[in-house]
């Protein structure tokens, strides 16, 4: 197995909007997966983005608020993957944590 990733949230862009905390990932290889902890207070749904390491991460996957695990799966093992998790709270305010990426 290798090893997890963090990263700790902090207010995205000055707006207020405070992103998921503890984003950990798991790697296995042809999956990723991710747990957070969701903002108390917040009413947002969360928004996963990510894309191959050195490149631009992009939103792929919308889920329901407070949602705290997400698997992804289909990944080249061979390549590494960069994820962040976010909060939104309206189109111009959301709350992203620092990225989590695999280290193959």
């Amino acid at each position: 197995m290798e090893p997890t990733g963090t990263a700790s949230a902090q207010p995205s862009q000055n707006t207020g909007a405070v992103a998921p905390t503890g984003v950990k990932l798991q790697d296995n290889r042809d999956s990723v997966s991710l747990t957070w902890s969701y903002p108390k207070g917040s009413e947002g749904p969360v928004l996963i983005s990510g894309g191959r390491s050195g490149q631009e991460r992009r939103a792929f996957q919308q889920l329901p608020a407070g949602t705290t695990e997400y698997v992804v799966y289909g990944l080249n093992a061979q390549v590494d993957y960069c994820f962040t998790v976010a909060v939104i709270y309206t189109v111009d305010k959301v709350g992203a944590s620092d990225p989590v990426c695999t280290k193959r």
